[in-house]
């Protein structure tokens, strides 16, 4: 399992939550012992040491993320999770140009939880 600390990532996390947490229906909360972002309940992206997980997008989404940035999938208590795809970002400035795949995450997420209920 992948851990954070504020120590290692608070500028990063502040750069992200500015973003991310004015889009509609998005909350943060602690999940799996790092933050995790969640549309109407359903998980979009974890922040963990040095990277941002991707956690709803869809397959061809995951490959444009994977030739575009330093990424490899997500290893969850030593099993990977092939749908969520963990990118290594090392300062706050390598995140702007992914934002639109956490945007697209976050929209999957939304619509998955409409799928539910």
């Amino acid at each position: 399992m992948h851990h954070s600390s504020d120590e290692t990532i608070g500028s990063l996390r502040r750069t992200l939550e500015k973003e991310i947490l004015s889009w509609p229906e998005v909350m943060e909360r602690t999940m799996f012992g790092i933050p995790a972002y969640l549309a109407k309940g359903t998980i979009f992206a974890l922040l963990v040491d040095k990277g941002v997980v991707l956690t709803s997008l869809t397959e061809q989404q995951r490959d444009d993320v994977a030739h575009r940035f330093p990424s490899q999938p997500f290893i969850g208590h030593g099993n990977p999770i092939p749908s969520w795809i963990q990118v290594s970002i090392e300062q706050e400035v390598d995140l702007t140009p992914l934002v639109p795949y956490i945007r697209q995450s976050y929209e999957n997420a939304l619509l998955k939880s409409v799928r539910r209920h």
